[in-house]
Protein backbone atom coordinates (compact mmCIF):
# COMPACT_ATOMS: atom_id res chain seq x y z
CA UNK A 1 0.00 0.00 0.00
CA UNK A 2 2.74 2.46 0.95
CA UNK A 3 4.64 1.74 -2.26
CA UNK A 4 1.55 2.30 -4.39
CA UNK A 5 0.77 5.61 -2.68
CA UNK A 6 4.43 6.67 -2.79
CA UNK A 7 4.35 6.17 -6.57
CA UNK A 8 1.45 8.61 -6.87
CA UNK A 9 -1.50 6.25 -7.15
CA UNK A 10 -4.79 6.37 -5.23
CA UNK A 11 -5.50 2.68 -4.67
CA UNK A 12 -8.58 0.91 -3.51
CA UNK A 13 -8.30 -2.05 -1.19
CA UNK A 14 -10.28 -5.22 -1.84
CA UNK A 15 -10.53 -6.94 1.54
CA UNK A 16 -11.07 -10.61 0.74
CA UNK A 17 -12.30 -13.49 2.90
CA UNK A 18 -15.44 -11.60 3.93
CA UNK A 19 -17.22 -14.94 4.37
CA UNK A 20 -14.76 -15.87 7.16
CA UNK A 21 -15.90 -13.16 9.57
CA UNK A 22 -19.20 -12.51 11.30
CA UNK A 23 -21.33 -9.68 9.93
CA UNK A 24 -21.05 -7.88 13.28
CA UNK A 25 -17.24 -7.91 12.98
CA UNK A 26 -16.94 -6.39 9.48
CA UNK A 27 -16.52 -2.77 10.59
CA UNK A 28 -14.01 -3.79 13.26
CA UNK A 29 -11.94 -5.68 10.67
CA UNK A 30 -12.08 -2.79 8.20
CA UNK A 31 -10.83 -0.48 10.95
CA UNK A 32 -7.95 -2.89 11.64
CA UNK A 33 -7.02 -2.81 7.96
CA UNK A 34 -7.17 1.00 7.96
CA UNK A 35 -4.95 1.35 10.99
CA UNK A 36 -2.63 -1.55 10.12
CA UNK A 37 -1.88 -0.13 6.68
CA UNK A 38 -2.04 3.48 7.87
CA UNK A 39 -4.54 4.12 5.08
CA UNK A 40 -4.79 7.72 3.97
CA UNK A 41 -8.22 9.40 4.27
CA UNK A 42 -10.53 8.78 1.34
CA UNK A 43 -9.07 5.40 0.38
CA UNK A 44 -11.83 2.95 -0.49
CA UNK A 45 -11.84 -0.43 1.24
CA UNK A 46 -14.28 -2.84 -0.33
CA UNK A 47 -14.99 -6.10 1.52
CA UNK A 48 -15.38 -9.13 -0.77
CA UNK A 49 -15.96 -12.87 -0.68
CA UNK A 50 -15.09 -14.95 -3.72
CA UNK A 51 -16.98 -17.84 -2.15
CA UNK A 52 -20.32 -16.10 -1.58
CA UNK A 53 -19.80 -13.27 -4.13
CA UNK A 54 -20.71 -10.77 -1.41
CA UNK A 55 -19.30 -7.36 -2.35
CA UNK A 56 -18.94 -8.22 -6.06
CA UNK A 57 -21.58 -5.71 -7.18
CA UNK A 58 -19.92 -2.92 -5.20
CA UNK A 59 -16.57 -3.67 -6.83
CA UNK A 60 -18.10 -3.63 -10.32
CA UNK A 61 -19.93 -0.38 -9.53
CA UNK A 62 -16.62 1.17 -8.49
CA UNK A 63 -14.91 -0.07 -11.65
CA UNK A 64 -17.76 1.32 -13.78
CA UNK A 65 -17.56 4.67 -12.00
CA UNK A 66 -13.81 4.88 -12.54
CA UNK A 67 -14.17 3.88 -16.21
CA UNK A 68 -16.83 6.52 -16.81
CA UNK A 69 -14.55 9.14 -15.23
CA UNK A 70 -11.69 7.97 -17.44
CA UNK A 71 -13.90 8.17 -20.53
CA UNK A 72 -15.00 11.71 -19.60
CA UNK A 73 -11.34 12.76 -19.24
CA UNK A 74 -10.47 11.29 -22.62
CA UNK A 75 -13.28 13.13 -24.41
CA UNK A 76 -12.09 16.54 -23.22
Amino acid sequence: YEWIVWNGYDPIIIATKLDKIKRSQIQKQLKLIRTGLNVKPGTQILPFSAETKQGRDEIWEYIDMMYEGFQAEQSQ
